[in-house]
């Protein structure tokens, strides 16, 4: 298994580029009540690298993104027939996408995590409850492929492959090599010490981080990052190890500042910018 290198990775902004340089991501996130989850990827891929961040969310959402995130394009959808085609808009909009922080477990978001699973050609992130729509439609999995990454934390992995957490739990690095040769994707099985499993067959060890960040809303932040570092053209590989390393290091710095109760998703993101200048390319 390889360790992730802490050498400097991150470009430099170019200086003659606009916000189009650095490529346009889609969060699809944010059930009613769920609008933190959408803000916390969201905020987290603009501060990585992103150029712009669109949020596709219900209507209820929209005024409280816009008042936490102004920056963020905003995209609403009500569960009629008519947003498949909205989506399909958005999706063609997007360079690179996260789907399932806080989306919800009911019709629609089954409807929308299948119609992205199965349309989308550039690189995704799969997270969430978009893990748990495909945990409940097996035949969803054989439309995985090398430009997605998956994201489960030990009790998503045991809805996905139908082994108990304690065996996912002593066997990381078989569960997670396994699922990727298996479905023809990568992914990142996250735990205190997370492993990620990539279609390469490379393996890698990332044991960033602390124990303050068993907070809810840390995991979306990982999802942002990869977004926003795909965004900075890092292929789905490379954008998952430099995330898990970025992701970690910023909640053991926030673990520092707040102490490991202290620590909630927001001082992650803002430890996010501190850490990324010591991995900047001179």
């Amino acid at each position: 298994m390889n360790s992730i290198s802490k050498e400097a990775f991150i470009p430099r902004r170019i200086k003659n580029a606009d916000k189009f340089t650095y490529k346009k991501v889609l969060i699809i996130a944010g059930a009613k009540g769920m609008a933190g989850a959408a803000y916390f990827s969201a905020y987290s891929a603009y501060i990585t690298g992103a150029g712009l961040v669109k949020i596709f969310t219900v209507e209820e959402n929209r005024q409280i993104l816009q008042t936490l995130l102004p920056e963020a394009l905003i995209s609403c959808h009500t569960e009629d027939e008519q947003d498949m085609s909205l989506l399909d808009k958005e999706l063609d909009w997007s360079d690179h996408l996260v789907i399932g922080p806080g989306l919800g477990r009911d019709e629609y978001a089954f409807k929308l995590t299948e119609n992205v699973i199965k349309n989308y050609k550039k690189s995704m992130v799969i997270d969430a409850d978009a893990l748990y729509v495909l945990a409940k439609n097996e035949d969803l999995r054989s439309f995985l492929a090398p430009n997605m990454l998956l994201t489960p934390h030990i009790i998503e992995m045991s809805r996905l492959i139908g082994k108990d957490t304690k065996y996912i739990s002593e066997h990381m690095e078989e569960v997670a090599k396994d699922f990727s040769r298996q479905n023809h994707t990568n992914i990142i099985l996250k735990a205190h010490e997370s492993i990620i499993a990539c279609v390469d067959e490379s393996v890698y060890l990332s044991n960033f981080g602390s124990s303050a960040m068993a907070k809810g809303g840390s995991g979306d932040i990982l999802t942002g990052v990869i977004a926003g570092l795909s965004a900075l053209n890092f292929d789905i590989i490379k954008a998952a190890r430099y995330a898990c390393l970025i992701h970690g290091s910023s909640g053991s710095m926030a673990s520092k500042i707040k102490g490991e109760h202290g620590v909630l998703a927001r001082d992650i993101i803002e430890c996010i910018p501190e850490v990324m200048k010591d991995y900047m390319l001179s």
